[in-house]
């Protein structure tokens, strides 16, 4: 049996042994002094999202949040986010205000992935907390919550002085895009586009391409200001935010913009040349359907 297969077999058998134990052991392995029996006994209660006594295992992770062991809270945080629970939310709620940045920046994240709107305070909390991590969790957060009245919330984030939390605003505001009623346009990314930071301007392009996480089309007007803001993302002193702009653009098929692609190729390297190419068959495949 080669390494790769004993590893499997490895993992598998800790589960299988993880699943079998109570509730009452498994929350002790939370306090092990092994990291692997922590990690199989969180595993093991976050794959009791599915069981028919879920709020009695609920019920028994927040009692951990009490505890003075920060290491068991922070995991506790953690599987209380991926059982999705409402019942936890007053509860991590306060862990929003713990002394532990990290167990913060956790319960925003599990606030959110629980997605029930009683959560909105508790993360309108995070966004002030001094600590830019906790603020990067709490904007993030708020794009996992989808819910419409956090939205309003997220965009004054966008000014926030870390770069990380502008990205945040970015991947939350594209989450915003699918939510009925958000009417998240192309134009607001239009300050991140132009951002100083050359990640920010990166991801912002990205998502204006559709590329978070699945090629969405913008609708006619919005796909044209995203279309000439990609155009001027082609101008950037960033190589890879220019590669990511002439991807989007042939992402989104925005035939208007092959005239600057054309004009650009003419100074580009050979691996510009390659993906402006790429670009333009997509977009004259599309022009021609």
């Amino acid at each position: 049996m080669n390494g790769k297969k004993v590893f499997v077999f490895c993992c598998i058998t800790l589960v299988c042994m993880g699943c079998s134990k109570s509730t009452d052991d498994l929350i002790k392995d939370l306090y092990s002094d092994s990291p692997s029996i922590r990690f199989q006994g969180a595993l093991a209660l976050e794959r009791k999202n599915d069981d028919r006594d879920v709020k009695e295992v609920v019920e028994k992770v927040i009692d951990v949040l009490d505890d003075e062991n920060e290491q068991a809270v922070f995991i506790a945080t953690q599987v209380l986010g991926s059982l999705k629970d409402p019942m936890a939310v007053e509860s991590l709620g306060k862990m929003v205000s713990h002394q532990n940045l990290n167990i913060r920046a956790k319960a925003c994240w599990s606030l959110g992935n629980i997605k029930d709107g009683s959560a909105l305070p508790h993360l309108l909390k995070g966004l002030k907390d001094p600590e830019g991590d906790v603020r990067f969790a709490a904007v993030f957060a708020l794009g996992l919550l989808e819910y419409l009245p956090a939205l309003e919330h997220i965009y004054p984030m966008s000014r926030d002085s870390v770069d990380s939390v502008r990205v945040a605003v970015i991947q939350s505001l594209y989450r915003y895009r699918d939510v009925k009623g958000s009417n998240v346009s192309a134009s607001d990314f239009a300050a991140l586009i132009t951002d100083k930071n050359d990640r920010v301007r990166y991801v912002a392009v990205q998502a204006l391409g559709g590329k978070l996480e699945e090629v969405r089309k913008w609708e006619s007007t919005d796909r044209k200001i995203a279309g000439e803001m990609l155009i001027e993302a082609l101008e950037d002193n960033n190589i890879f935010v220019r590669f990511e702009a002439i991807k989007s653009l042939g992402m989104i098929k925005y035939k208007e913009a092959i005239p600057a692609l054309k004009r650009i190729r003419e100074t580009s390297s050979i691996d510009e040349e390659v993906k402006i190419d790429q670009a333009i068959k997509k977009i004259l495949e599309e022009a021609s359907l």
